[in-house]
């Protein structure tokens, strides 16, 4: 499938650690305003993925390129320069400081070495306001629910300059069903922005609420690209197993349903 306006394109890449294939052969684009979900299970080569898109690490071949570019990523600053973003599943954040100075801190011009703070809170507050959250950006991010933790997180993401993508490690893992809706909204409010969005969850149900596609790694390679409306949770697994193995899985949790307590 060839993508318009990519905002990522990722050609053969392949990593190896010494004689183990980490990632193999990985081919496929992100376009603005889409976003391509990412499953597969553990060791399947998820993290080396979004470290290769986020260029903390670099493939051993092949390209990793933002945009329609030939010009491959070599850093995170390069790759932040070109607005792509990662929000972790371990958030990263100063616990005993402010909302307003977790979102600036790095990204707008202090004077004398202490952030101008009336401009900074009411730029942290627009920032929050347009991603439709309460937030009193006075609060410490101690006091704050995961939840809204999270959305600081976006905050900051949304702070640099011109965002293109948006990769997201797990980012309902630990949200309620409530902060997972009101996240997912704030992800289509994105989409709809022209972001692109990366979004790597073992949530299979909650997939056709934000994906377009989905790629399945196995063993460090894509055995599957899906339109959203293929694919269905069994369709999933059976990729992210093998067939063989989600039908040996498939009679083994039916059996253990069938003999009860």
């Amino acid at each position: 499938m060839t993508v318009s306006y990519p905002v990522i394109t990722v050609s053969d890449a392949t990593r190896r650690y010494g004689e183990f294939a980490a990632l193999a052969d990985v081919t496929f684009a992100v376009a603005r305003g889409e976003c391509l979900a990412v499953v597969g299970e553990n060791g399947a080569g998820k993290s080396t993925l979004m470290r290769l898109i986020t260029g903390a690490d670099l493939p051993t071949s092949g390209v990793v390129a933002p945009g329609g570019d030939q010009q491959p990523l070599t850093s995170t600053r390069m790759a932040r320069h070109h607005g792509i973003v990662l929000i972790p599943q371990e958030l990263a954040y100063l616990p005993d400081d402010t909302v307003t100075n977790n979102i600036s801190i790095g990204v707008w011009p202090s004077r004398y070495g202490a952030l101008r703070k009336k401009s900074a809170r009411r730029r942290a507050a627009a920032i929050l306001d347009q991603l439709g959250a309460n937030i009193d950006v006075r609060a410490r991010m101690r006091d704050l629910t995961l939840g809204q933790r999270q959305i600081v997180e976006l905050g900051k993401a949304l702070a640099l300059r011109d965002i293109t993508l948006l990769c997201l490690d797990e980012p309902t893992a630990a949200l309620n069903v409530e902060e997972t809706r009101h996240l997912l909204d704030i992800l289509s409010g994105l989409k709809a922005r022209g972001v692109g969005l990366i979004y790597v969850s073992h949530r299979l149900d909650e997939l056709r609420q934000i994906a377009d596609r989905v790629l399945v790694l196995r063993n460090g390679r894509n055995v599957g690209i899906l339109g959203i409306e293929d694919a269905s949770p069994s369709t999933l697994t059976g990729l992210m197993l093998g067939r063989a193995a989600a039908a040996a899985h498939a009679s083994l949790s039916h059996a253990s349903g069938a003999r009860g307590p």
